[in-house]
């Protein structure tokens, strides 16, 4: 695989790029509520090996920090890496440069991957990961541009667990139906109106996945991979310095790195912002749009002592969303699993809300 290019382009740049979409051979439903809406195309085309070589990142950017208000994002400046003052470590998980890819291949690493998505032949990258039987997460512009309707679904999508290199130990899955919120469909979801379609409060997408390619032939992926599990409702968070917070580890693969041939992690303090997302220090860029941001990543020892208040491992509560031009700031945002101002409290968060209804209509994938 030979991705050497990454394409920094601003939204309305991006979303201009990808006006054309097969949507006539497709099929649209929301569900009762009308809250999430999803996409099946009738015939999809399977993304080629070739196209995957030749893929370019599909990640909103803002270009400078005063785009986020009320943001303290000079707390932890005396430790920060990167103009954008927050502290973080942004590694490859594979230590080796072999082709078996370990740690990658090994849980729960393995339960996050590479995505490819077919807006009108042109391919494009992001990151996922599998929260349920045969389904994944990541964000809702992966799948779709923001605000185009009908217009602006992806045409197929292709999902390759722990790929690393020329390793790809799960073998390629092909996906057959994608969930977003209405409002991040129709251009109404809440978003920072300095950057339409940036910072918004539900860049969060679900994706039902085929069956397994050979030799995991009418497996579901979460067979094969295992599943994490995830945070329904902006939990896991607590006061710190003044601010609400959580320790994260997010997966990606982002294409400045190893040319997006290989995982890597990110650790740091993430802070709540408004609206309704969290800010982590990251080095992480196109291509880690979509992969998860856990709570609590790894395998829980044997303590014997009483464990800490949310001990609970690899919870993933948000994915990668957004991220800055300036490449000094090293700074990306997330859309929370949470209520917010479409999915009030007393009802589904939003994470909630697109798993029921793929859930609803796909019962043996979830």
């Amino acid at each position: 695989m030979n991705v050497t290019k990454q394409t920094f382009v601003s939204l309305i740049a991006l979303t201009g790029a990808l006006a054309v979409s097969g949507v006539a051979a497709a099929t649209e439903t929301s569900n009762a509520a009308g809250t999430v809406i999803s996409f099946t195309p009738s015939n999809p085309t399977h993304i080629t090996q070739h196209q995957m070589d030749n893929a370019k990142s599909k990640m909103p950017m803002l270009t400078d920090r005063s785009q986020i208000p009320g943001y303290s994002d000079g707390a932890f400046d005396s430790m920060a890496y990167g103009t954008g003052g927050h502290p973080f470590t942004t590694k490859r998980v594979a230590l080796q440069n072999g082709g078996k890819g370990l740690p990658t291949s090994m849980k729960p690493y393995r339960r996050t991957g590479k995505l490819y998505m077919d807006f009108g032949g042109s391919i494009f990258v992001c990151s996922a990961s599998v929260i349920d039987k045969g389904i994944l997460v990541t964000a809702a512009h992966c799948v779709h541009n923001f605000g185009m309707e009908g217009a602006g679904w992806a045409d197929s999508i292709r999902f390759e667990p722990a790929r690393h290199g020329a390793s790809v130990t799960f073998g390629s899955w092909d996906a057959f139906t994608w969930t977003i919120p209405t409002v991040y469909y129709n251009g109404t979801d809440v978003c920072l109106p300095t950057a339409p379609g940036v910072v918004c409060e539900n860049d969060i997408a679900v994706v039902a996945m085929d069956t397994g390619p050979a030799p995991y032939t009418g497996m579901e992926i979460a067979d094969v991979t295992e599943q994490n599990s995830f945070y329904k409702n902006n939990q896991g968070y607590t006061d710190f310095l003044g601010e609400k917070t959580a320790q994260l580890s997010a997966l990606g693969y982002p294409v400045a790195h190893d040319s997006g041939l290989k995982m890597v992690r990110t650790d740091s303090v993430g802070l709540q912002a408004a609206p309704y997302n969290v800010i982590m220090g990251n080095a992480q860029t196109g291509g880690s749009s979509g992969g998860p941001w856990i709570q609590n990543l790894g395998k829980s020892t044997s303590f014997g002592g009483t464990p800490a208040t949310g001990d609970a491992s690899n919870k993933v509560s948000a994915v990668t969303s957004w991220g800055y031009t300036d490449d000094a700031i090293k700074i990306q945002g997330a859309s929370r699993f949470a209520n917010n101002t479409t999915f009030v409290p007393g009802g589904d968060s939003n994470i909630e809300a697109i798993l029921n209804a793929i859930c609803g209509s796909n019962p043996t994938k979830c």
